[in-house]
């Protein structure tokens, strides 16, 4: 994992992912979800592309502020073409809003990375940041678990 900051994407896994959701939408989200539900107690080593599918279901549902994807159309337009599509302009545009089975697979993959084991987690143990990744993933965790949502998704 190549990681240049504690952020939902800000490492190589996650920004990859990024690219899968702009062209499958949100059926590459729910099998991300899927693969790591499936593993249980196994090692887990796709816990980056878990968090980062959590980040845009979490945008997608208007329980932000995602610090990373708000400002994620901006970054995308200063350096790619019209025509490419990008995360960010795929969120703006989605005509389909999560269901609560996927906000409930968000969820329970948050809870299964954080609960290990997964290389995730064990990189970031060994890093001097672990404490900030941490507060990162337990606030995607609180707004995935919020009731109520805010207008963002209707301004973005």
């Amino acid at each position: 994992m190549g990681a240049w900051g504690t952020g939902s994407f800000e490492n190589d896994g996650a920004l990859d992912l990024g690219w899968e959701i702009a062209e499958g939408g949100l059926p590459v989200i729910e099998k991300v979800f899927d693969r790591v539900l499936a593993a249980k107690d196994s090692y887990l080593e796709d816990a980056e592309e878990a968090v980062a599918a959590a980040e845009v279901v979490a945008k997608l549902c208007g329980r932000g502020p995602s610090p990373y994807l708000d400002d994620l159309r901006e970054i995308e337009d200063d350096g790619l073409s019209d025509d490419e599509l990008t995360l960010g302009s795929w969120i703006t545009t989605a005509k389909a809003s999560p269901n609560e089975d996927l906000i409930e697979k968000a969820r329970l993959a948050i809870a299964r990375v954080l609960a290990g084991p997964t290389e995730l987690v064990d990189r970031w143990i060994d890093s001097k940041h672990f404490e900030e990744w941490k507060l990162v993933v337990d606030d995607l965790s609180k707004r995935l678990s919020a009731g109520t949502t805010d207008n963002s998704r209707a301004n973005a």
